[in-house]
């Protein structure tokens, strides 16, 4: 039987170290990101999530975007809105452009027409304008607009006050 020395045994910790530090590295969740809690979700399996909506980004601390309606934790009144106008879950515009709104950040948001572009700014502004306190003077409530939404054409300025009435 062979004795180690010290030196041998001091190397061999270093070479189990070694070993536990990789195998610990390559430890991941193999499951989807659909079978996670929002809490459980990596930067990987951010980045698939918007590989599989087809979103691209620019710029920089990007907030995550949403993956239900119900994880969005919405004031109730807008949920019901939502609810109410029946809509199941977000488009992929929706699912990135409202977590950017909700910082007040600006967005430029290219999507296709009728994907819920209207909506993906509308919720961030009512959720500001949800948090605003009450006004309790009838001479309060003339002070002017809680907002104002530019459109470059009248048809669309329609089609926007179609949707938020």
């Amino acid at each position: 039987e062979k004795r180690r020395t010290e030196l041998e045994k001091e190397q061999e910790k270093l070479r189990l170290k070694k070993v536990k530090r990789k195998e610990d590295k390559q430890k991941w969740d193999d499951r989807h990101w659909s079978e996670k809690d929002h809490d459980e979700m990596t930067e990987r399996d951010w980045r698939i999530f918007r590989e599989d909506y087809n979103i691209t980004l620019k710029g920089g601390k990007i907030p995550n975007p949403i993956r239900s309606w119900k994880e969005a934790s919405f004031h109730n009144d807008i949920m019901e809105i939502i609810n109410k106008v029946g809509y199941k879950s977000p488009t992929p515009i929706q699912r990135q452009a409202i977590p950017i709104g909700l910082q007040n950040r600006d967005i430029i948001g290219v999507a296709e027409t009728g994907s819920g572009k209207t909506l993906a700014f509308l919720i961030p502004l009512l959720t500001w304008i949800q948090s605003l306190p009450k006004t309790e003077r009838m001479e309060d409530a003339d002070q002017g607009p809680y907002a104002i939404i530019l459109a470059p054409t009248r048809e669309l300025a329609q089609q926007i006050e179609e949707e938020t009435n």
